[in-house]
């Protein structure tokens, strides 16, 4: 009966524990109530963090699809999208990094209508500037006519 009385002593002190810790401003030892008062104080705390934007990545967007027409000219790539950020054309800046899905690097040039690409970058209205650009050349017969 020694470890049952110790079990009950213990229940009766963690018990009191949280009654005290229910304890109003004032230390009347009445317990907090939902009204709102003059001297209530309303702390925020968000468990759930924002819901993040899948195209996103630290500021950046990313856009699959397939390349429909590659302009020299103005350095830019225009795409049918199929995935990611709402985009129609890619930018291709100095800066931008081209590699084949295969290993390799790549230039504009060697891009072509039909290969897949993945480009990362910040968008503008209906074009993203790409920082990066992963090539995925098309496989014979895939599309169709091919």
């Amino acid at each position: 009966m020694t470890n049952f009385r110790r079990l009950g002593l213990t229940a009766f002190l963690a018990l009191a524990v949280v009654v005290v810790g229910c304890d109003d401003d004032e230390g009347n030892g009445s317990a907090a109530t939902n009204t709102p008062s003059s001297n209530a104080r309303t702390t925020t705390v968000s468990t759930v963090p924002p819901a993040a934007d899948p195209t996103t990545v630290t500021g950046e967007a990313e856009v699959t699809g397939i390349v429909g027409a590659v302009v020299s000219a103005t350095s830019t790539i225009e795409i049918n999208q199929l995935s990611g950020a709402d985009v129609t054309q890619i930018e291709v800046t100095a800066g931008t990094q081209i590699r084949r899905a295969t290993g390799g690097s790549l230039t504009l040039a060697q891009i072509r209508p039909s290969d897949r690409i993945i480009a990362r970058g910040a968008v503008d209205g209906d074009v993203l500037t790409a920082t990066a650009i992963t090539i995925q050349d098309v496989v014979p017969g895939a599309q169709p006519g091919g």
